[in-house]
């Protein structure tokens, strides 16, 4: 087949969208598809994507992202072109005012549309600049939803909380195509460290918790229960500080480092020597950094915020705590170092779930499904 993928730009401070679609591409290129995926911005792009040196993928360049999502009549035009080349379009993140120029470019040129929601239509996350975001619902959004051939969603749960933003759209459920090869590959922790080594892993964004996370750790240090905290990740200079004062408030000056944005080998190392995950986050859609700790084979403590608690607990690998709670939080950890059995114990499960449920080819081909049930879907339609 032949694949449109849009995304706005490509920041590696904007977390897990931008990965995820950098990994999907990636993932329909291995299984022989060609890809063109159109942005206007590519700072975390692969550079041999750009070289031609990956057969299957072409990157086409639309103007820089600017504030109003305006196309200039270059833009029009290869979008126009992108479109008609492929069998499919998928676009990404609800929120951007170029996706009605594919959708106008797609029904001209009778071409199904996929658009990937990112966990961005629930009613938590709306409420999060929710003026600006119900007012584009309103003035168009909703109707671009509605007219996709698929509002694409990452679980049933995902589209029981985004049904209300598009009632009338047609929604699809699939994972998440995350490259997982390299961290599957990391050999088990012979032994827990002393202390344990607790990891937060993703962008510093309030919605994550990290407030509540130190708070916990603080908490556990006055009972005597010794841990250490990495936390890796970037966010805007002003919140870091923050994070980092709010450290030194609470006397963890010396158990707890801030990374900043860590990738790659800085990545694999961090989560090779780490003991346990800790997401504290008031939401989450999927959790990458969840799943790519669990595939290093490291036991979760995460919050029933995440879409996907339910189905993690449920493989042994992870402890869901209530959002905001503090003291729940604590206990959480505790219980998930309270000794290396527990560890090792939870930390197996956890791996044995990634590559039972989320092998790649497994994943490649309900996006191949996805992609043929569109094209049908729009044949019906015509």
């Amino acid at each position: 087949m032949r694949i449109l993928q849009y995304l706005s730009r490509f920041r590696s401070r904007d977390g897990g969208v931008p990965r995820a679609v950098v990994d999907l591409v990636a993932l329909l290129a291995a299984r022989g598809h060609e890809v063109r995926l159109l942005t206007g911005g590519d700072d975390m792009l692969p550079a041999a994507w750009r070289t031609g040196d990956t057969e299957g993928i072409r990157i086409v360049d639309l103007s820089p992202w600017g504030r109003l999502g305006r196309t200039t009549a270059s833009d029009r035009r290869q979008i126009e072109d992108a479109v008609r080349w492929s069998d499919c379009v998928h676009l990404h993140v609800p929120w951007d005012r170029r996706h009605r120029r594919f959708l106008a470019a797609s029904g001209a040129a009778l071409r199904p549309v996929i658009l990937t929601a990112h966990g961005m239509l629930d009613a938590r996350t709306i409420a999060h600049r929710a003026l600006r975001k119900r007012c584009f619902l309103a003035l168009g959004g909703r109707a671009a939803l509605e007219s996709a051939t698929f509002v694409h969603c990452n679980s049933p749960r995902e589209i029981e909380l985004s049904r209300a933003s598009a009632p009338r759209a047609r929604f699809r459920a699939t994972p998440l195509a995350t490259e997982l090869a390299p961290i599957l590959a990391l050999s088990p922790k012979a032994a827990p460290s002393v202390p344990p080594r607790l990891l937060a892993l993703g962008r510093l964004d309030p919605i994550k918790g990290l407030e509540q996370l130190l708070g916990a750790v603080a908490l556990l240090k006055s009972r005597g229960r010794s841990a250490r905290l990495e936390i890796a990740g970037s966010g805007p200079e002003a919140y870091a500080a923050a994070l980092r004062a709010r450290s030194a408030a609470l006397g963890l000056e010396e158990i707890v480092t801030f990374h900043g944005q860590v990738d790659g080998a800085g990545k694999l190392a961090l989560l090779a020597q780490a003991d346990c995950l800790v997401h504290a986050s008031v939401h989450e859609n999927f959790g990458v950094a969840i799943i790519e700790a669990m595939a290093a084979g490291l036991p979760v403590v995460m919050t029933t915020g995440v879409n996907l608690a339910e189905t993690l607990v449920e493989s042994g690998g992870a402890i869901a705590v209530p959002p905001g709670d503090l003291r729940s939080l604590a206990e959480g950890i505790e219980a998930s170092i309270a000794d290396p059995a527990t560890l090792r114990r939870r930390g197996d499960a956890a791996r044995a779930w990634v590559r039972r449920a989320l092998d790649p080819a497994v994943i490649a081909r309900e996006y191949e499904a996805m992609y043929a049930a569109a094209i049908e879907a729009r044949g019906r339609r015509e």
